[in-house]
């Protein structure tokens, strides 16, 4: 199974602006790259957070939406088997479990489903784009936990005029 994470970012890191998550300032070049990466996938894994921020937006896919919340009992309404589904498994056995679906591509999204799968040592890949902005408050990627990721740079490239970077790591293990 191959795990691929996507992450944008401020420069100085925030990958939400402000408290409420706002993410407005996400570039159209970024946007049509993830939908790419997204559109490559069997499943995309979020966290609870990012659903709730995204559900209005969310249209069907023919890949798997698979969200990770402690409550997925609380979620019962709004699953479709196949094409969005909540779970709370641990995700050394959420990829077994995909794993055993028949599922071969993973992108992960989101902060906290991120940073679980980095402490458990299971991305291959980390899609980082950097745009060009700098805020004041916000969330970033891997606050307060304590891990560490060794990373080799395999692409990079300008998408904009206006400076937003997009790098592509592999994570040696």
């Amino acid at each position: 199974m191959k795990v691929e994470l996507a992450i944008v970012s401020s420069l100085n890191g925030f990958i939400t602006k402000g408290s409420a998550g706002e993410m407005s300032w996400i570039s159209d070049q970024d946007q049509a790259l993830f939908k790419k990466m997204r559109l490559g996938s069997d499943v995309v894994i979020f966290g609870g957070n990012t659903y709730r921020a995204s559900k209005a937006k969310l249209k069907p896919t023919k890949y798997l939406r698979l969200v990770i919340t402690r409550k997925p009992q609380s979620f019962k309404d709004e699953a479709v088997p196949g094409r969005l589904e909540f779970t709370n498994l641990a995700p050394k056995d959420l990829l077994k479990e995909l794993g055993a679906r028949g599922y071969k591509k993973v992108l992960l999204v989101g902060g906290t489903v991120s940073n679980l799968f980095l402490k458990a040592a299971l991305v291959d890949e980390i899609h980082w784009t950097i745009e060009p902005y700098y805020f004041g408050s916000g969330h970033v990627l891997s606050d307060g936990l304590d891990f560490s990721n060794n990373l080799e740079l395999i692409s990079h490239r300008l998408l904009n005029q206006q400076g937003t970077i997009y790098l592509r790591y592999k994570v040696k293990k």
